[in-house]
């Protein structure tokens, strides 16, 4: 069985362009990759621990076809991480037991993989299923131990990380099985570390800062909505699980139906100071939406606050959450039937919210008009592609910042990222002042504080590996913010 190692050790390297975007190469040695080869002529022999990951069809004592499973562990980027680049480099395995190596009309796939598999059980016969959606072309070989390098594995990869219950890896197979063709790649159990295969991500936080904005996307994991229906025969039934935000007024075999849908976001812990400055909602067609029509009609709808408690999972019609019209908010009818809502200003509902002490905020959707027929069509956070999932960017300021980048010159920290549980702050011409520093995770909860002077050190071997923003305070209230690496053995 092979273990999940510490985060530096997964991380090849990492490191800052500027604090917005982060790059990581992933590189899994044979303890930390999970790989495998399996045989259509050893049907039910697991191939876990092959340096190759190839993929051929050949005659070996008879037709044989093999394919290869790749997983890369993805959870040291943050759920809510916007990808920009994705590559991979997968290097010819010279050293191979397959002589030929890459051999004939040996064009080939990389497709996502979509149930669960594991390194040292999978076969031919208990083989995972795949999905063309984002599958990857490679072109023919043209030569025997060519690299391939810098594959786009973007969309893969984006989706992934927005919900790590997607990842399940991905399949090499070529695109036409019949003799005679390989592609001999090497595995992460490769003996010679520069030829196991390469991941590097680069990506971009939704805030560049702890004066800037936080954004929310929830999956199904980490989401909470629920779609209610007023009909005789669903009443009392639950869509928890539904991939639609949505709401309408029509007739389903003949009996009027009106559906509303309920939503909550977790509001993030501002820094201490913040003043709040906007809340937008987007909401997004769900155009694989199973209701056909979309948006229709003279559909004009209300967000409300949610004031009752719900749950996802038993919310139906008859025992739906009381809601508060204060503070409202309409939206205008539809101006085409796939039309998204986005940047929608609901800042006095989630000012309500944190004035009742709420720690989130739930929102309802419905018609102003429950009459048949009219409907407004959104994705839910369940839906399968993340970019259709509902939003929630909360932007908010910090005050005297008119200083900030005279004083971020004085101040550097080490090491970065940080091994061993010791971040040390270093302060030029600080002459004795004390300084305040807040230490907040990029999702805007505060981890620590407390004071500075001239140099010192701030113990963060209690913190989760990750992400975070270190804001240093002068007495005139200017601030520096410096992007922090926790990367504790």
């Amino acid at each position: 069985m092979k273990t999940k190692l510490p985060l530096l050790l997964l991380l090849n390297c990492i490191f800052f362009t500027s604090f917005s975007q982060i790059t990581v190469n992933l590189r899994p040695n044979v303890n930390q990759g999970k790989d495998a080869l399996i045989n259509s002529q050893t049907p039910t022999t697991n191939e876990g621990n092959s340096q190759d990951f190839a993929c051929w069809t050949w005659t070996s004592n008879g037709p044989t076809i093999a394919r290869s499973l790749m997983q890369f562990d993805l959870t040291a980027i943050p759920a809510n991480a916007i990808i920009q680049s994705a590559t991979l480099n997968l290097y010819c395995n010279t050293t191979s037991a397959i002589t030929q190596l890459h051999y004939g009309s040996n064009n080939s796939f990389l497709k996502r993989i979509t149930n669960s598999w594991q390194e040292s059980t999978v076969t031919w016969i208990t083989q995972p299923s795949t999905t063309s959606i984002d599958q990857v072309t490679l072109s023919e070989s043209v030569s025997s131990n060519q690299n391939y390098l810098n594959i786009d594995l973007k969309n893969m990869v984006s989706t992934w990380v927005a919900d790590s219950n997607e990842n399940f890896g991905l399949m090499l197979q070529l695109q036409t099985e019949s003799i005679y063709r390989s592609l001999i790649l090497a595995s992460s159990d490769h003996g010679d570390s520069t030829k196991r295969p390469l991941l590097t991500v680069t990506y971009t936080m939704p805030t560049t800062g702890p004066s800037d904005c936080i954004t929310i996307v929830p999956n199904a994991a980490t989401g909470k909505d629920a779609m209610i229906e007023l009909r005789n025969s669903t009443v009392n039934s639950n869509f928890g699980n539904n991939v639609d935000f949505a709401t309408w007024s029509w007739t389903l075999t003949g009996e009027p139906t009106i559906t509303r849908s309920l939503i909550e976001f977790q509001l993030p812990t501002l820094p201490q100071g913040a003043t709040m400055t906007s809340a937008k909602l987007s909401l997004k067609c769900n155009t694989t939406s199973s209701i056909p029509q979309l948006h229709s009609g003279a559909n004009s709808s209300i967000l409300k606050r949610i004031t009752g408690t719900w749950n996802e999972s038993t919310v139906t019609w008859n025992n739906q959450p009381s809601a508060t019209n204060n503070n409202q908010v309409f939206l205008n009818a539809s101006t085409s039937n796939n039309q998204d809502y986005n940047d929608i200003e609901i800042i006095g509902l989630v000012n309500d919210a944190k004035a009742a002490n709420q720690t989130a905020i739930g929102l309802s959707l419905s018609l102003v008009d429950e009459n048949d027929y009219r409907s407004l069509i959104f994705a839910s956070s369940d839906h399968v592609d993340a970019a259709k999932r509902p939003s929630l960017k909360i932007c908010f300021t910090l005050p005297n910042n008119h200083s900030e980048q005279a004083f971020s010159r004085n101040i550097s920290v080490f090491p970065n990222p940080v091994f061993d549980g010791k971040l040390n702050v270093k302060m030029e011409n600080a002459q004795g002042n004390t300084m305040e520093y807040f230490l907040y995770s990029i999702a805007g909860n505060k981890c620590k504080e407390g004071s500075l002077e001239n140099s010192n050190s701030i113990l963060v071997g209690d913190l989760s590996n990750g992400v975070y923003q270190l804001v240093v305070i002068n007495s005139s209230g200017s601030r520096t913010v410096l992007p922090i690496v926790i990367s504790n053995q």
